[in-house]
């Protein structure tokens, strides 16, 4: 074995392969980096593809409060858009008809739909923080 400064660690030494240090050394490091590349890689994957919190809360409220307004008229009427009302300093006013969907069944889910995809695009590129 070549004597050399990577001697000590190198696979020759410890695995009993034929060879120099100097080359076994330098295919375990191009090895390690590779690993170490790939691994990097997969956890970025996994950043990029977190779930989306903020888009699934409004997801579940718009279901449960256009769910609710079919057995129950009076929750679409109470949650109305009311210029009174909003005068009266009710604010919520201004948001929570926009997560009452009382439209054909076919706008409904077209509605969830592009809420989900546009939400989910929405917090991959801004964060739902």
């Amino acid at each position: 074995m070549a004597s050399g400064r990577h001697d000590h660690c190198s696979p020759s030494r410890h695995f009993g392969i034929p060879g120099d240090g100097k080359r076994d050394w330098t295919l375990a490091s191009k090895t390690r980096r590779a690993l170490e590349a790939k691994l990097e890689g997969m956890t970025l994957l996994r950043m990029r593809w977190r779930w989306p919190i903020a888009t699934a809360a409004v997801l579940a409220v718009t279901v449960a409060l256009t769910v609710l307004q079919f057995p129950f008229p009076k929750v679409r009427l109470a949650l109305w858009r009311d210029p009174d009302a909003l005068a009266a300093g009710q604010w919520w006013r201004l948001v929570m008809p926009l997560l009452v969907q009382y439209d054909p069944v076919w706008q409904i889910v077209m509605a969830l739909t592009l809420i989900a995809a546009i939400g989910a695009l929405a917090e991959r590129v801004f964060g739902h923080g």
